[in-house]
């Protein structure tokens, strides 16, 4: 496909704002989007500063001078604009727009609309913040709806205009998609019968409330609100119990780690195109995801369990390795790393925020950084109360799913929203499904007593 050239992209960005003759370009260049299926797939990236100014400032911030713009490189569609030389301007008061006040300043966002020629439909527009920041700035975040639902994938609009209604902010991301019929769909009513037990799981929720109960929890999963098939959910799928007394000599070698940052400047340099390229293939390999093969997954996975003879013996958990939501153990990261997550298990029952997250070098095979919350929770924890942290006596649960369902149900709750189909062909049109969300629920069932108890935060 054909790129936009930085220089048609200068072109654009003059056409639509005042960029002064006293600033100079000082970054340029395409970059490609550092989450492969989200759009721009591609983008154009500008800086111009006053010319003799520094990059940053004296409090090593941007310059105030900086403007900055960014186009779809596929569409020539601006996507960002932001202008520096009144970020003072957040310190002053904040105050809502009056219903009158706004529907007299509404043109100006749809005059800005039509300017840019963004591809939003003015009946999708969700108003979600109207404000006026001091005497000098109108600031306007909307969300999308279609047919007065909703859409949960993000889709946004947030314009920020001065007095004279020029143009000093702009963040925008509006998909092109097809949805869904919204006269087919299920009722919420005859839905919610459909759903029983299976729609619970049992943890032991040592971060979040303190007990050596296991509870049951309601998945947030998500449900085509047209066929009532499953189209997402966080349930857990078990690989490999990780045997701490394995005698392979690949389960037990001598990790090293060295440390480094997960992300840095550096890996982000691999996305930005040659200056020659003009055309791309949107199906080429991702430099952040470069494919896995089985033998460096099986690696991953010697070394997470090496480390874990090194490090986790005196722990009462069993430890397991999951299929991730590609069915995997392992992902590919930038930087030619290799993540891969280990669960703590009781029981067979998982505990919630025990996951360890090791990441590991594909150069070297070190470990690079090891995230382990429940670790820094109950470090934190021994801390405050000034005392080590007694590892829990897990109890079994005594209350079977069934009866957890009945006391759980009442308290279920569905919101209806359109979401972007999760697999679909880079490129293509996307499809927004209608899909009925189980909403986060406050209340979980002990598992031993039967007790329904109301989680606060």
């Amino acid at each position: 496909m054909k790129l936009l050239t930085v220089q048609q992209a200068i072109a654009k960005v003059r056409e639509w704002v005042h960029i002064p003759d006293s600033h100079e370009l000082i970054s340029s260049g395409i970059y490609r989007n550092a989450s492969p299926e989200q759009t721009p797939y591609y983008k154009v990236e500008l800086e111009w500063n006053k010319q003799g100014e520094p990059v940053l400032d004296e409090n090593m911030l941007v310059n105030p001078h900086t403007i900055r713009a960014e186009l779809d490189a596929l569409t020539g569609q601006l996507i960002a604009f932001y202008r520096h030389d009144d970020r003072d301007q957040d310190k002053e008061p904040q105050e809502e727009l009056r219903d009158d006040q706004y529907e007299t300043i509404f043109p100006q966002v749809v005059q800005w609309i039509n300017k840019l020629s963004l591809p939003i439909d003015l009946k999708e527009l969700e108003l979600r913040k109207k404000i006026v920041m001091g005497e000098k700035r109108y600031d306007f975040v909307y969300g999308r709806k279609h047919n007065g639902i909703p859409v949960s994938t993000p889709q946004a609009l947030h314009i920020t205009l001065n007095q004279q209604f020029d143009l000093y902010h702009l963040w925008c991301v509006w998909d092109a998609c097809d949805f869904a019929d919204s006269t087919q769909l299920i009722p919420e009513a005859t839905f919610k019968e459909q759903l029983d037990q299976s729609q619970l799981s049992l943890c032991y929720l040592t971060l979040f409330h303190s007990s050596d109960h296991p509870f049951y929890i309601c998945r947030e999963d998500v449900y085509d609100a047209l066929s009532g098939q499953l189209v997402f959910t966080d349930k857990s799928d078990f690989i490999e119990i990780i045997d701490l007394d394995s005698p392979l000599p690949q389960r037990n070698q001598n990790v090293r780690i060295v440390r480094k940052p997960v992300f840095s400047e550096a890996h982000y340099d691999v996305l930005k195109l040659d200056e020659h390229v003009t055309d791309i293939n949107l199906t080429a390999p991702h430099p952040f995801y470069p494919e896995l093969t089985e033998e460096d997954i099986v690696k991953a996975q010697d070394i997470a369990a090496s480390y874990l003879k090194e490090t986790a013996l005196e722990e009462p958990w069993q430890f397991a390795f999951i299929h991730n939501a590609d069915g995997q153990t392992a992902e590919a990261m930038q930087g030619n790393q290799i993540k891969i997550e280990i669960h703590r298990y009781l029981h067979g029952i998982p505990v919630m925020g025990g996951k360890i997250g090791l990441f590991i070098d594909r150069d070297t095979w070190n470990v690079t950084h090891v995230m382990d919350a429940l670790k820094l929770f109950q470090e934190r924890r021994a801390e405050a109360k000034k005392e080590p942290d007694k590892a829990l006596g897990c109890c079994e649960p005594q209350v079977t799913a069934e009866t957890a369902w009945k006391e759980l149900y009442p308290h279920i709750q569905l919101t209806l929203t359109y979401r972007f189909e999760d697999h679909f062909s880079v490129g293509e049109r996307r499809k927004a499904l209608l899909v009925y969300t189980l909403l986060d629920c406050d209340w979980i069932c002990d598992a031993v007593t039967g007790e329904l108890i109301e989680l606060t935060y």
